[in-house]
């Protein structure tokens, strides 16, 4: 199950993001500076991109625009979509 991404920093939730979808090989988060394009790689991914979770920015003129102004909003939006999934292998 997804953890509540509040009172936790971005690299223990990206683990147990990765923890909790083993079957998604999932990258590692290797640097929190750089969230967003780690989060663009999960919004993705298998079941991911079947429950249609948001890339944390679009490309607008060739510039990143941010949808999130940070990483536990978007964060949020995962764990609600998956929560509320259909999805037989959440």
């Amino acid at each position: 199950m997804i953890v509540w991404p509040e009172y936790i920093d971005i690299k223990d939730w990206s683990a147990n993001l990765i923890a909790d979808y083993p079957d998604e090989y999932l990258p590692i988060l290797e640097d929190a500076d750089k969230w967003e394009d780690w989060a663009s790689v999960i919004a993705g991914t298998g079941i991911f991109a079947r429950n249609e979770i948001p890339t944390p920015f679009s490309v607008e003129s060739g510039e990143k625009q941010q949808e999130f102004k940070d990483w536990q909003e978007w964060a949020k939006t995962v764990y609600n979509l998956m929560m509320n999934s259909g999805d037989k292998d959440v």
